[in-house]
């Protein structure tokens, strides 16, 4: 599923390839099939970091999210009922 900026990183990579493609002389029939690779090297390239990031950043996010519920809760509640 993709999506704004996923979209966005994939239309300028194909578009700068079909341009550099054009411009050293490849004919239309290549480079329509290059711009697609292109798009979608780039859509896994978003994910991959996507994933990258979030890997890192997981373990701070839980410890706030966590923290954040825990001030939430009344005081005598046992979090495990």
């Amino acid at each position: 599923m993709f999506n704004p900026a996923q979209m966005a990183i994939s239309l300028i990579l194909a578009v700068l390839t079909v341009r550099l493609l054009q411009m050293i002389g490849w004919p239309w029939h290549a480079i329509v099939p290059a711009a697609i690779l292109a798009a979608l090297a780039g859509a896994g390239i978003y994910v991959l970091v996507w994933a990258l990031v979030r890997r890192v950043t997981y373990p701070y996010v839980a410890r706030r999210q966590r923290e954040l519920l825990r001030a939430q809760m009344p005081a005598g509640e046992d979090e495990r009922d």
